[in-house]
């Protein structure tokens, strides 16, 4: 990629030779499976060390590795519908249909599990609330990244 990554069309941003690395089925469901643990660490960590700073600090590794799982399905679960060809936008729509209400109630759900946000002792409830909301945002690419299978050009 040589070009500015910011002025660029995002397509061409997705399918840069450098996130080659992460196309490979095995590598991508490492990713969700790290996606997954971040999950998990960091309601944990916010009731262990009873910092509510600690999703600030996993915001990173979050970013990085949700990043790379998006690189790896080729920004498929983002791109504009005009940026898709016909059988990338019946893929990412079935994902969307079936991920529809599982969506609806991981949103409604973090916004129970952060109900309590404003009380003490809750940190383990608003860090899986912050969790829940995650998974929400995520779980189309999730399954992207888990399902798709290699592509043909890929080791």
């Amino acid at each position: 990629m040589t070009d500015d990554p910011f002025a660029q069309p995002l397509r061409k941003t997705m399918n840069d030779p450098r996130f080659d690395w992460t196309r490979r089925q095995s590598v991508r469901r490492l990713l969700v499976l790290a996606f997954l643990l971040l999950l998990v660490v960091q309601p944990v960590a916010m009731s262990l060390l009873n910092l509510f700073w600690v999703p600030v600090v996993l915001l990173i590794p979050f970013v990085g590795i949700m990043g790379s799982m998006n690189a790896s399905i080729r920004g498929l679960s983002e791109l504009k519908s005009g940026d898709l060809d016909e059988r990338e936008l019946v893929t990412r729509d079935r994902v969307y249909a079936t991920l529809y209400w599982p969506g609806v109630f991981a949103g409604v759900a973090s916004a129970v599990l952060m109900g309590p946000l404003s009380a003490d002792g809750h940190l383990a409830m608003t860090g899986a609330g912050i969790s829940m909301f995650f998974l929400a945002m995520a779980l189309p690419t999730i399954w992207l990244a888990w399902s798709l299978p290699d592509e043909p050009d890929t080791d």
